[in-house]
């Protein structure tokens, strides 16, 4: 047997430690450049969807819908602007193009546009007007065109691979280009036609400060490749300040659409090769940056977190029946988007008329208000601060200054620290708010901890992983102390602190989903008469017991086909109903229901056939409740809902709620 010598066990233990220790140095030196600073100094921004998904209730279009189906009535794209500003929003973000491929301005290269509309008699361009109102109120704008386009689909010249050699932009009779800059290159016909667009957009109505990408492909498989390399040459020569957001270099989408970060959001993360060859994927995985997966990094890139989450329930405006989150939801949502090292772009929907339903712009405004009043005053100004350490040159009253380019920091290679801040007098507070100073010092800190001074001894309040641009610790009941103490206990290296704050926002109860105690008191009659499996612990009748954090599973059923799952449900008595709604099961994603059939019956027994077929479009990724609404009003007694196709990678089927919609 062959033995390794204990000195060669010792060199080889210590050239793994010095190769961890150089590559946490390394990332410890990555920082965003300033169009990333620039756009996370935004902090909270506006999405906005409207297109023919308003006037079908679609939240995935088909692309061949009438082009004269859009045709709001008292469209004012003011209002959206105001409505993203007194939420405190600082950019909006215009879908231009979603997956149906229709083009909200009035594009040279398609004939599926707000030309071909019923809006304004084909003289319209939202893009223009929405650009032009962000401008006049102060506010940034950013551009998302869908890659995925059903009606290029439709047209056929999407999913050819031929390539040709061509020019963006391709030449249009009467029209000369606000730009000089030409492209050359071999294009199929879909990527010629995307960066015609992409130039057009961006020279007609530029500056633009982000241009969204979505990683979405409502009908995958047809053989398109995307250029992207070429895309993001197009972008930087003509919108030089613009964050490229998902399918590219710059901004990665949060991994979710439910408004949360993770515990420790790292902006620095490995990849396999150079940033300008790698083919940029959706990043979901709950561990992106930690040591573990810095070990055998061989690429670092500082690329941040955007959290996308629609104020409805979908991402289009659907009917009046549609939920909205309301005020304590934005807030929690801001608080782990926002102060989880992340950026929150929050959807809002302009209805039929082209207006943000008035219940929207109420709760968007009353966000705004609680914010403003939340971080107007900064509880720990005043205070004498002492560190446990200091750099020359960085002391530690930077991190009460206000100022945006000083900092504290603790001495080099000094790992851990702590911060105390003496107040002039008790202050009762409830939100701790912590920055590093990324621009000049990156991202260090991996673990923190929050004291406070009570009872002659600290008693801790809160932790946490991550820092980065900024972290909020929100406390589940405001505390009064004159005394506050931050402990890093662990870091990469020395640590930064751009500020220090401790705020007081008057409570407001508890947000997120609960049990609605009405729904609950309305389905005791219900009874669960049929369904095709269950696994113990997840029985049917959790689907019907008005509690959001209970389902119903059914069995596993591991690498085996899905077969038709289905609940059925005996209402106690005849209803009059106008549909039924689909809660999915809310603790973590799961095998949801993607394509669906529903039934009605007079005796439970007697099916016949379906009376509606359909699909929960997003359903992964948004994964609020449903409506299916049926073609007339329907009076049954039962109902039964069927899941005939999961999302990919499922097999089986989960029901948080069934719920009805009455007449």
């Amino acid at each position: 047997m062959y033995y390794i010598p204990i000195c060669l066990w010792i060199v080889l233990i210590m050239t793994s430690l010095c190769q961890a220790q150089d590559i946490l140095r390394q990332a410890a030196a990555v920082r965003p450049d300033p169009r990333q600073y620039e756009w996370q100094k935004l902090e909270f921004t506006c999405f906005i969807h409207f297109g023919p998904n308003t006037f079908s209730g679609r939240e995935w279009g088909t692309g061949t819908e009438d082009p004269k189906s859009f045709d709001p009535t008292s469209i004012d794209v003011e209002q959206w602007v105001k409505t993203a500003q007194s939420a405190g929003a600082k950019m909006v973000v215009l879908v231009a193009k979603h997956h149906d491929g229709f083009c909200m301005w009035p594009s040279r290269y398609s004939s599926h546009t707000v030309r071909e509309s019923a809006y304004k008699q084909g003289k319209g361009d939202i893009v223009k007007e929405l650009v032009d109102a962000c401008r006049k109120h102060g506010l940034k704008v950013g551009i998302y065109l869908s890659p995925a386009d059903l009606n290029a689909i439709h047209q056929g010249f999407y999913g050819k691979t031929e390539k040709k050699r061509r020019v963006i932009p391709t030449p249009v009779e009467g029209w000369t280009p606000k730009s000089d800059l030409k492209m050359e290159g071999d294009y199929d016909d879909y990527n010629t036609y995307f960066m015609n667009q992409l130039f057009e957009t961006l020279t007609e109505y530029g500056p633009f400060h982000q241009v969204w990408f979505d990683g979405a492909n409502p009908k995958p498989g047809t053989g398109q490749e995307y250029d992207y390399q070429d895309w993001y040459k197009l972008i930087r020569a003509l919108a030089p300040a613009a964050c490229i957001f998902g399918k590219g270099p710059d901004v990665r989408w949060v991994g979710n659409e439910h408004g949360g970060s993770r515990d420790a959001e790292w902006s620095v993360i490995p990849l396999p090769k150079p940033a300008e060859n790698h083919t940029w994927e959706d990043m979901t995985a709950k561990d992106l940056g930690s040591r573990d997966r810095l070990k055998n990094a061989k690429y670092l890139r500082w690329y941040p977190a955007e959290t996308d989450v629609p104020i409805r329930h979908g991402w289009f405006y659907r009917d009046d029946h549609q939920k909205s989150r309301n005020v304590n939801e934005l807030l929690d949502i801001y608080y782990r988007a926002v102060g989880g090292n992340s950026l929150l772009l929050l959807n809002i929907s302009p209805d039929r008329r082209g207006l943000i339903p008035d219940r929207d712009v109420k709760t968007m405004a009353e966000l705004g208000d609680v914010l403003r009043e939340t971080f107007a005053k900064n509880l720990a100004d005043g205070a004498k601060a002492k560190a446990s350490a200091t750099r020359k040159g960085f002391p530690i009253a930077h991190a009460l200054d206000g100022k945006g380019d000083t900092y504290w920091m603790s001495p080099e290679d000094v790992e851990g620290g702590e911060v105390t801040l003496a107040l002039p007098e008790s202050r009762t507070f409830n939100i701790v708010s912590l920055q590093e100073a990324i621009l000049q010092q990156g991202q260090r800190v991996e673990k923190f901890a929050v004291d406070m001074w009570q009872d002659n001894g600290w008693k801790e309040i809160g932790h946490g992983q991550t820092i980065g641009y900024r972290k909020f610790i929100v406390l589940p009941e405001p505390v009064t102390t004159d005394r506050v103490r931050i402990r890093f206990i662990e870091s990469r290296f020395s640590i930064s602190l751009k500020s220090l704050g401790l705020f007081y926002q008057i409570p407001r109860g508890k947000s997120g989903v609960k049990v609605d105690s009405a729904s609950a008191e309305m389905k005791k009659p219900w009874k669960v008469i049929d369904a095709s499996s269950f696994e113990p612990g997840f029985e049917p009748e959790k689907a019907i017991d008005g509690n959001a954090d209970t389902y119903w599973h059914t069995q596993y059923r591991q690498h085996k086909p899905h077969p038709p799952h289905w609940i059925a449900i005996d209402l106690g008595s005849h209803q009059k109903l106008r549909g039924l709604t689909y809660l999915p099961r809310q603790d973590e994603p799961g095998p949801h229901i993607f394509k669906y059939e529903v039934y009605v019956s007079d005796n439970g027994t007697d099916w016949n056939e379906p009376l509606i077929e359909g699909q929960f479009d997003n359903i992964v990724n948004n994964p609020v409740e449903q409506q299916i609404l049926f073609e007339k009003i329907v009076e049954t007694r039962y109902v039964k809902l069927m899941s005939i196709e999961p999302p990919p990678g499922s097999v089986e089927a989960s029901v948080g709620e069934v719920g009805i919609i009455k007449e």
